[in-house]
């Protein structure tokens, strides 16, 4: 004959169920705050960079832009066009 089970034993085992799922979610949780936490670390160190070298681009660009217009300076960039 089959063991019945009692409601206390069913809660308890419905009690053990939900703690171990929730720890496995806590720690999905955690893992994913740290991922998160990495990610905007990493986009606040690189964001500086990137703008800094767009404006460096930028200017450098603007530089030679102007630069070419000089008569002297603007057979130097052809010639350096070439090379």
């Amino acid at each position: 004959m089959k063991k019945r089970l009692t409601l206390k034993e069913l809660k308890t085992e419905l009690d053990i169920i939900k703690n171990k799922n929730s720890e496995k979610l806590n720690i999905e949780i955690t893992l994913r705050n740290k991922i998160d936490r990495t990610s905007k670390i990493k986009n606040l160190i690189m964001k500086p960079f990137k703008q800094s070298s767009m404006f460096t681009l930028y200017l450098v660009s603007g530089i030679l832009a102007y630069a070419h217009k000089l008569p002297l300076l603007s057979k130097i960039i052809n010639i350096l066009t070439f090379w």
